[in-house]
């Protein structure tokens, strides 16, 4: 056994992580009186070892006997060293968690009830409110037929709006995004093959983990990792409840909550001297105190540290700044998980992408002062290394539930005996901000929200620990730099210490001098072109700030020791060692490489060839992100629950993490013309050949609605279009500023913000997109009669409308002479024109000018202009 290793709190962990694996099996099963499995666990059906029976003797909370079944057929405990007295059998901590005897097992079952967070009935399975309706809707073996109900099917409505027999499901396979992720409309065929061929892929994949396992020497942890990414490859998509509707919560997220929740309270009582007491395999009362820890990182300054680069020769080092942030998160969430006043897992990561993660930790003074150590020191490393661009804030709020056994009284169970999970915080101040006379329940969003507002509010006092540690050196003691020294092309300041070069076969500054941990960045957007596997080990090429080791993204060899492995957008083989093999999705790991095998120049990606003539086209720069996503999480949910917020962010993750690099490949224009420098959370970042990046927007809008079903969870995009030698800083502003200008997008019409602003107008993706799309291809199908001089009436005519607009707002007189001026003039164009599609075109064009009954006349010439603008530079690029 490993010096210091605390058996009970591992099998507390893992027990709580694999407690609803029988569901699982349960589905892909034969039923449990006929189960052979369960027939050799329980040849003398004492079935109430492990759960409450019913007054006839058969089982409760069936799914439990296959938890047992699976732990005892594999003999896990023993092959980990976990096999002990009655208190330490991990079959019974896992599977006992509706029937506890002991301290142990009630923290899983405890845990089990907060990760779920809704008030529960306790009459087994069939006794929840909604049992009648899923019996009615899927009928006999509903277990097996009832599929993950898409949880953006929920957002913003009442529960009794939700419509479960039309619900979106989403498919029963492993979490590849090569497979049809996509819903499709519920159905209630027996699902009972889909879930044997995946059980059977599950145990294989299972077996060899444990395999690999040293019984003599297990690396628990390792393990532990593995199998998080195990069970995230294959309950992803397995709904954590079938016997209430909606089954919109995944059991992968269910599992790993509930194994966050069963740790921290371990440490908790650990460290009170407490223990659970039980009256009747029931828990009789809870300590009063706030058990457990909310945690919020964020990281701030992405967009100017990503696009703060002085040469547009530096473009090259874009993807590398931009993965440079993804390992810098990952470092951070290293840190905590083994910090020694913490020691957690990857289960207590709840969510983690687009610069922000969110953890479960226990409430401990020790684990908040481990929390200040991690913020102080990377604050410090990250000051020097990236010259105060990026910060990182840790925001916390303490909570627990209040768990009590009696009659439920509102909700969805109402008039059930059950228990009745409410949220609580002895943080005053955060009680006292989110919570109102009128009412003053504090809920699971206000806890969310408030650690979010903690981290976000540190970013007014960044590095404020740094300067006032460091005065001294750093405004007293220091010296300029040599004007001799180089002056980095990324970031525009002279070098201290080593330089590097980007082109050292060049001469004088042409050379591209850059520091060495820019360089560093750089070479990491090379290395991404050849590897998507993470590995960290001793030598490795690549470190973050200094800590949690030395890494390598090249392959190097199976045989070579690591301690652990991040596999971006693919799986790990778990035949070679177990070794802490996590995965992630990753948003833009293909990259166009150039001829010497770097990413492409922004010329590069701008050129494209026409009659065998190469030649190089304007640059696109545009993001997009969710409209309103802070109010989905704060107001969106029915039902809210840890399980719940969790499954929601892995499948926003899953669509700008994963989805989009399916996208991106799936149109040879995407692939070899856009990167995407930075995609994860609900944001995305990207780079172009302005038609193909415009394209794209395009197509991942329609995606993203075909992903959610959903034409009202709104993505707002803002492009801007610039030449390809530009400043990047410069296009990233504007195009901030178009997304912005999108966002703030209003129409009685067609609802507010979901609009994509390009050529400096928001048009609501709703209609209008469309009406400019038709506009733009008739434009270009008739522009050989028509010309271009046609084209520019059109956006004339626009900028005297508008001229005329502004005149009146500043009380003056406008001139209206704009309408029958450009009628008298498209009039003529016509009348000269002898191509019939022309003729109807210009005819269209005078006609909804002077009176549209869809948009108005002044909205139809804002449209109408920007597809004009459109069909005249694809005209430039096609003659």
């Amino acid at each position: 056994m490993t010096k210091g290793r605390n058996k009970n709190r591992e099998a507390i962990v893992l027990g709580a992580l694999l407690h609803d694996i029988g569901k699982f099996w349960q589905r892909a099963d034969s039923k449990y009186s006929e189960s052979d499995s369960l027939l050799k666990a329980y040849p003398n059906k004492q079935y109430d070892v492990n759960v409450p029976v019913y007054d006839n003797g058969h089982p409760k909370y069936v799914h439990s006997l296959w938890t047992n079944a699976f732990l005892t057929e594999t003999n896990t405990g023993a092959k980990l060293g976990l096999k002990g007295g009655k208190d330490l059998s991990l079959e019974n901590l896992s599977a006992n968690h509706h029937k506890p005897n002991n301290h142990l097992e009630a923290i899983i079952s405890i845990a089990d009830k907060w990760s779920s967070g809704i008030d529960r009935p306790d009459e087994g399975e069939e006794g929840v409110a909604g049992y009648a309706e899923v019996k009615r809707i899927y009928q006999k073996d509903f277990v097996k037929k009832v599929k993950l109900h898409s949880i953006f099917d929920t957002i913003n409505k009442e529960y009794e709006e939700i419509s479960h027999a039309d619900s979106n499901i989403f498919p029963l396979v492993p979490l590849d995004i090569e497979e049809d992720l996509f819903t499709t409309k519920n159905d209630t065929k027996l699902a009972e093959e889909e879930y044997r061929q995946l059980w059977k892929q599950f145990r294989e994949e299972y077996n060899q983990l444990l395999g690999t396992v040293d019984n003599n020497e297990p690396d628990f942890k390792s393990f532990y990792t593995s199998l998080v990414t195990l069970l995230k490859k294959y309950t992803w998509s397995i709904p954590s409840a079938t016997n209430l509707l909606p089954a919109c919560v995944s059991l992968f997220e269910h599992l790993k909550s509930t194994a966050a929740i069963a740790l921290s309270l371990y440490d908790f009582y650990e460290d009170h001297n407490t223990e659970l007491q039980l009256v009747n395999n029931r828990i009789a009362k809870l300590p009063d105190q706030d058990s457990l820890l909310m945690v919020c990182i964020d990281i701030s300054g992405i967009q100017k540290f990503i696009y703060d680069i002085s040469n547009r020769r530096a473009a090259v080092s874009l993807k590398g700044r931009s993965f440079y942030l993804e390992i810098l998160l990952r470092t951070v969430l290293r840190q905590i998980l083994n910090h020694n006043s913490i020691n957690a897992y990857d289960s207590n990561v709840v969510y983690s992408s687009g610069g922000k993660a969110y953890l479960i930790l226990p409430n401990l003074d020790r684990v908040k002062e481990g929390l200040r150590e991690i913020q102080a020191k990377v604050s410090k490393e990250l000051f020097n290394d990236t010259q105060a661009k990026l910060f990182i804030s840790i925001g916390s709020t303490s909570f627990r539930y209040e768990t009590n056994f009696g009659e439920i009284t509102g909700g969805n169970h109402t008039g059930k005996m059950g228990f009745l999970n409410l949220v609580k915080s002895q943080d005053q101040s955060s009680i006292d901000r989110y919570t109102t006379d009128e009412d003053a329940t504090f809920t699971l969003s206000m806890l969310w929200r408030s650690v979010s507002d903690k981290a976000a509010e540190q970013k007014n006092r960044k590095f404020k620990k740094v300067l006032l540690d460091d005065f001294d050196r750093l405004f007293l003691s220091g010296k300029d730099f040599e004007q001799s020294s180089d002056k980095c092309i990324v970031t525009g300041q002279r070098i201290k210490g080593k330089v590097e070069y980007l082109y050292p076969e060049a001469v004088g500054a042409d050379r591209g001098p850059v520091g060495e941990k820019v360089y560093q960045q750089i070479q990491l957007g090379k290395d991404l072109r050849s590897s998507n596997v993470i590995k960290y080990h001793d030598n490795g090429r690549y470190d973050v700030l200094g800590m949690s080791g030395t890494f390598s993204i090249s392959d190097i060899s199976d045989r070579e020791v690591v301690s652990k492995s991040i596999y971006l957008n693919k799986w790990p083989d778990f035949t070679k060692g177990s070794h802490g093999k996590e995965h992630i999705f990753y948003g833009g790991n293909h990259l166009s490489g150039s001829r010497s095998n770097a990413p492409k120049t922004f010329e590069e990606l701008c050129t494209y060839v026409n009659n065998d003539v190469h030649k190089v086209s304007k640059l696109g720069v545009l993001r997009m992100d969710v409209d309103n996503l802070g109010q989905i999480f704060i107001k969106g949910i029915a039902e809210p629950s840890f399980a719940a917020y969790s499954t929601l962010s892995m499948l926003l993750d899953l669509f700008f993490s994963g989805i989009i690099n399916k996208i991106q490949l799936s149109n040879p224009d995407y692939k070899d013309h856009i990167q995407i420098l930075y995609s994860g959370g609900d944001d995305v970042f990207a780079v172009g050949r302005w038609d193909a990046l415009l394209d794209f927007a395009v197509e991942l809008r329609k995606k993203f609605e075909l992903f959610t079903q959903r034409a009202d969870i709104g993505l707002s995009a803002g492009m801007a279009i610039v030449g390809a030698k530009y400043p990047i800083y410069k296009a990233a502003e504007e195009s901030g500023n178009a997304e912005k200008q999108a966002k703030n997008y209003k129409s009685d019409k067609y609802g507010d913000k979901n609009a994509f602003c390009i050529f400096g107008e928001a048009i609501s993706w709703n209609q209008e997109w469309d009406t400019v799309t038709e506009l733009k291809n008739r434009f270009l199908q008739n522009i050989g009669s028509t010309g271009s001089g046609f084209l520019h009436t059109v956006q004339n005519l626009k900028l005297r409308k508008d001229d005329h607009h502004n005149q009146l707002q500043k009380g003056k007189d406008g001139d209206l002479s704009y309408i029958w001026h450009s009628a008298y003039k498209l009039s003529r164009m016509e009348k000269s024109n002898k191509d019939t599609g022309a003729k109807e075109l210009i005819k269209d064009i005078v006609k909804n000018v002077q009176q549209n009954t869809q948009y108005g006349s002044d909205r139809y010439i804002d449209l109408a202009s920007i597809a004009a603008r459109w069909a005249e530079l694809l005209h430039k690029m096609n003659k």
